[in-house]
């Protein structure tokens, strides 16, 4: 193995890149064929700037749940002030953090250099403080995708454990800013790292992919036709 990567790490990087971009192209032609237009409907998407990073919601719930976009400032501010080199990092690699109804709690598109985000699976009103420090942690660990990704290094079925372990340990070490003495909050928020929790998606079909799509957005869609049945209700 450690001969393998020394190899991959010595070849030129021409071979590198077009090694990288045959294989990626390969992994995402359907969303790469219309990039252009996902790209354009970011762009006049209404969303607030926040140094050079745009935020946007076009989730179900962005009427009755006006969390996001402050809280992801919020996010934002706080990493930036803990730590300015991994905030940096996020600014070079997302370009837009988006809320919407997903698969995961998070992913990164690298096309779009995008950071997807599905806010309403948390309710942050029992502990905000823990949220935010997840939530940043979260972005840190996302644009360290796109870190990996700008070096040439695609997603593969080989190279995604090593992937994500290297993800997972670079959002620790920023969250091991918040230790104290008494608590060690980066291994509450975010434990050791199991390579099972990503084995469910990682398995998956295209079609079971599309029914939890399906289901996602229904149940979304449930709870916020709940929100505004209760709201009704409130100013009544």
């Amino acid at each position: 193995m450690k001969q393998n990567g020394q190899k991959r790490s010595q070849r030129p990087l021409w071979v590198r890149r077009t090694f990288f971009f045959i294989h990626y192209w390969c992994r995402h032609l359907l969303p790469l064929s219309n990039l252009a237009i996902r790209r354009w409907l970011l762009s006049i998407a209404e969303g607030e700037i926040f140094e050079g990073i745009k935020i946007i919601d076009v989730s179900l719930h962005r009427e009755v749940d006006q969390r996001f976009r402050a809280n992801t400032v919020k996010a934002l501010e706080l990493i930036n002030s803990v730590d300015p080199r991994r905030f940096h990092r996020i600014q070079r690699q997302i370009k837009y953090i988006v809320n919407c109804e997903g698969l995961k709690w998070a992913s990164y598109d690298r096309g779009l250099k995008s950071c997807e985000v599905d806010y309403s699976r948390i309710d942050d009103t029992s502990n905000e403080q823990w949220y935010l420090w997840c939530y940043a942690t979260t972005l840190v660990h996302e644009a360290t995708h796109g870190a990996i990704y700008s070096r040439y290094i695609d997603y593969t079925q080989k190279l995604r454990p090593r992937i994500e372990r290297l993800c997972h340990k670079e959002e620790k070490r920023f969250a091991s800013r918040f230790d104290t003495s008494e608590i060690k909050w980066s291994e509450a928020l975010l434990g050791t790292f199991d390579e099972r929790d990503w084995h469910k998606s990682w398995n998956s079909t295209f079609l079971q992919r599309f029914k939890d799509t399906i289901n996602r957005h229904y149940q979304s869609w449930k709870s916020m036709r709940s929100k505004k049945d209760k709201q009704k209700q409130g100013s009544q």
